[in-house]
């Protein structure tokens, strides 16, 4: 076992379905911006995102909730995979941009499920004490498969046509919901009843939402809406700046495009361990101010006449995203996962999901507004500044969980939640 608690075989199995998952949301983000790129108007472009942030926010909760409320979460696992790759080989019978964009749609409905139930499975095998370095494992799995991804989609595009890469991205695909078969998992709830049970319970119980206002989960969602304001609004003009802007080639451009999730490979065992050590808050405030001077590196970057300086600073733009996330994500899961019920994980970890959505949608008309009525890199500047707001809230409003070491919060239920209490500075 390693110091996460998992054997080889767990370690193994996580490894290949969180891979295979990313490589393949990766690889078709990439595909469908190119071919409805080639079929249709920028807008048609941004209808992508759109729905991929719609879908989001609304699904991954509801996965996640039937996930902890039937306690069938390999099942749920192995039937949203099955499902997502047929979606896939739909692909092959679509001849029209609307038809790419509805697909794209179909497709996220399914795989958003993935995230919140993987984590709050590995959560439920590794103990409280290790919570940091799980989300840490589960995103470094992610962050191998969008690295593995990008790099051969780029390959496959420019060697063979579109069908063949889209039944490519439909066999890795049906890999990962093999991998996911294999995992083992023993829910914390009683699964009594079944799926009819499970329904009736699908929604949390006014009492477990007031869960969000008791321990302070309420302002921490709402730091992760306005931090995918900025980072999430510029993402669709990223590509189109970096070209344009900065005066690259688009083989650069995708070097760039791979140091963020490089540098979350290498930070992520570290930052997982920080965590652990009783450092959430400060990583998520930290990690959410890291965010917000990305923006602003990579307007700083068109100013230099050198293409020497701009490149240096985009990248040091990407690596406070890549360390930024990382901080963040990591910072923000162990924290939930510390103060809500055992049998609700999965369902809570999923509204992080449904922040990341709403502030992707809010902040793409943002943005876009801005550039429009003034240029991309004004918009840069105006989108990271929600994100500072987001830092402020964290750092004044959210502190540490308690931890007496012999009952973990994880295991808590609705009389504890009163001692729970997050409110203060996030540094105490």
């Amino acid at each position: 076992m390693d110091e996460t608690g998992l054997d080889g075989r767990r370690r193994a199995v996580i490894w290949l379905a969180g891979a295979t998952r990313a490589a393949c949301g990766g690889m078709l983000t990439t595909a469908l911006a190119l071919v409805v790129g080639r079929m249709q108007s920028p807008l048609a472009v941004s209808s992508l995102a759109v729905v991929f942030f719609a879908s989001t926010m609304i699904f991954a909760p509801l996965w996640g909730s039937l996930a902890d409320t039937t306690g069938r979460r390999r099942a749920l696992l192995v039937g949203t995979g099955i499902a997502a790759t047929l979606v896939l080989v739909g692909l092959q019978f679509i001849s029209s941009a609307w038809g790419y964009i509805a697909a794209r749609g179909a497709y996220t409905v399914f795989a958003v499920g993935f995230a919140p139930v993987i984590l709050a499975i590995v959560n439920d095998v590794t103990g409280y004490t290790t919570q940091g370095r799980s989300a840490g494992l589960v995103n470094r799995t992610f962050a191998v498969g969008d690295i593995g991804g990008q790099i051969a989609i780029g390959a496959l595009l420019g060697l063979a046509v579109p069908s063949v890469a889209f039944a490519i991205i439909a066999g890795v695909s049906f890999l990962g919901t093999a991998a996911v078969a294999l995992i083992h998992d023993s829910p914390p709830v009683a699964t009594n009843g079944g799926l009819r049970r499970g329904l009736k319970r699908l929604f949390p119980s006014a009492t477990e939402w007031r869960v969000l206002r008791r321990t302070g989960l309420d302002r921490l969602y709402a730091a992760l809406v306005l931090r995918h304001i900025a980072v999430q609004g510029i993402g669709v003009l990223v590509p189109i700046y970096v070209v344009s802007r900065l005066d690259v080639t688009a083989s650069t451009m995708g070097l760039l495009l791979a140091v963020s999730p490089t540098t979350q490979l290498a930070t992520l065992p570290f930052i997982g361990k920080i965590a652990d050590a009783g450092y959430r808050v400060r990583l998520l405030g930290g990690g959410i101010a890291a965010s917000a001077a990305y923006p602003l590196a990579l307007a700083l970057a068109a100013m230099p006449k050198a293409v020497e300086f701009r490149l240096s600073l985009a990248v040091v733009g990407f690596v406070c995203l890549a360390v930024g996330f990382a901080a963040m994500d990591v910072g923000a899961v162990a924290v939930i996962s510390a103060v809500v019920p055992r049998r609700r994980t999965a369902t809570f970890l999923g509204l992080r999901a449904t922040a990341m959505g709403l502030g992707g949608i809010i902040g793409s008309v943002l943005v876009g507004v801005v550039a429009l009525m003034a240029s991309i890199r004004v918009a840069f500047i105006v989108g990271s500044l929600p994100a500072f707001g987001a830092a402020l809230l964290v750092m004044s409003s959210v502190s540490e969980p308690d931890d007496d070491g012999e009952t973990p919060l994880l295991n808590a239920v609705e009389p504890v939640f009163a001692n729970t209490r997050l409110p203060g500075l996030w540094w105490r």
